[in-house]
């Protein structure tokens, strides 16, 4: 946190589609080390668009995003999207075995002892085990899928993890252990998450710090729940 200037920092950041009405406007804020950010706010006001605006997926229309100080629109977007992981609501995995998806981003000759063991480690931490190695993607759900992808995500050592609705297709439990998992990587790694959510009771376990999209605009709040009431969401 005693650094001199955010891990990520937006300043005066716009974006509108093409012909389309502003859909964010002017927003400026940042997020350092060991920090967890809880987007909020109705469906429809741009969270998701948020999130690809930070790694590059996509574009701002005006204003600026710093990296570690430095532009990311001076780094190549394949950079950014390394140290700036993203997980989609719905992840893509090949109709290849897991292992084959968690690798996805490693050349062959960069695959070692130690990938197999921090994947089987990391596996582990999101509440699957090691015989998922030898599956294939075909045969997972929805929420066996996002935990692939966040361990994909992981396997990457990003310093940023940008996450779309990460518990949207888990139980009970599993939301527990994602928690569980998310909560280390902050504390013990020094990760800074930045987390899209509808659910209030997974916002509030989480923890963190709330922001809420509303019009254009994003502003911390001290208790997200009026605007889940607001929203129906």
């Amino acid at each position: 946190m005693n650094q001199e200037y955010p891990i990520l920092k937006l300043t005066n950041v716009s974006f509108r589609y093409d012909n389309q009405p502003e859909l964010l406007s002017n927003i400026s804020f940042s997020t350092a080390k060991h920090q967890i950010s809880i987007i909020v706010g109705p469906s429809g006001t741009g969270k998701s668009t948020l999130l690809k605006l930070c790694n590059r997926l996509i574009d701002c229309s005006e204003g600026d995003i710093h990296y570690n100080g430095l532009s990311i629109y001076q780094q190549s977007p394949l950079q950014i999207r390394k140290k700036i992981g993203y997980l989609p609501q719905i992840p893509y995995l090949t109709d290849d075995k897991v292992r084959d998806n968690i690798l996805i981003s490693f050349q062959q000759k960069d695959i070692s002892d130690n990938n197999s063991r921090d994947i089987i480690r990391l596996l582990r931490e999101v509440g699957l085990s090691e015989e998922y190695l030898e599956r294939s993607s075909l045969e997972l759900s929805v929420g066996e899928k996002q935990r692939i992808a966040i361990v994909r995500t992981l396997m990457n050592n990003s310093k940023i993890l940008l996450l779309d609705e990460p518990n949207s297709a888990l139980d009970e439990d599993n939301s527990v252990i994602l928690i569980r998992c998310l909560k280390r990587l902050v504390l013990q790694e020094g990760v800074s998450l930045i987390v899209v959510t509808h659910n209030l009771d997974f916002a509030r376990k989480l923890g963190g710090r709330f922001l809420l999209l509303k019009g254009g605009s994003l502003v911390e709040v001290n208790d997200p729940s009026e605007s889940f009431m607001e929203g129906k969401q």
